[in-house]
């Protein structure tokens, strides 16, 4: 008993400690294998979250002047990785598959000058949403809350739940 709190302690410290560079860490965030995290932009993490970097590592990455927030209770698999320039936001009680990729910039346009960077749209994921493995959401995509994604989809506009999901 004693071993086991002592053990539990350890864990949130270390949780914190590889948190340490996000602006804000609600309650009890538990963190199991590799967690990178880059850039100058903001970070936001709500009570509870847990990160599974154990098989993959999960990375956040908020370019100066964008913001990455993370809602409670909410689940990050293996391989996970968020790029903001602007801002992506996920939800309370939200579960991403193992390598799940959230951006909101394209990065380069698919035609013309490639060295041109179009401007960033903002990604929302709402409340209680699950996505399978492998999901990406692309810039200005929302995923509604509620919502179930299948594993490998690719979003680039709203998701909305059907009316089976909603039961």
């Amino acid at each position: 008993m004693l071993f086991d709190r002592l053990r539990e302690r350890a864990s949130g410290a270390l949780a914190l400690y590889k948190l340490r560079a996000c602006a804000s860490v609600g309650r009890s965030p538990r963190v199991r294998g590799r967690l990178w995290i880059h850039g100058d932009g903001e970070i936001t993490i709500g009570d509870r979250v847990f990160f599974d970097g154990e098989l993959a590592p999960i990375e956040l990455y908020a370019w100066a002047g964008a913001s990455i927030v993370i809602g409670d209770d909410s689940y990050l698999g293996g391989g996970t990785s968020f790029e903001a320039t602007s801002s992506i936001t996920l939800g309370a009680r939200t579960h991403l598959g193992g390598f799940c990729r959230l951006m909101d910039n394209h990065f380069h346009p698919v035609v013309g000058d490639r060295h041109v960077r179009p401007a960033p749209r903002p990604v929302v994921v709402e409340d209680d949403v699950i996505m399978g493995a492998r999901t990406i959401v692309l810039a200005g995509a929302r995923v509604e809350r509620g919502a179930r994604v299948d594993a490998g989809t690719v979003l680039k506009r709203a998701k909305r739940p059907t009316s089976e999901q909603q039961q």
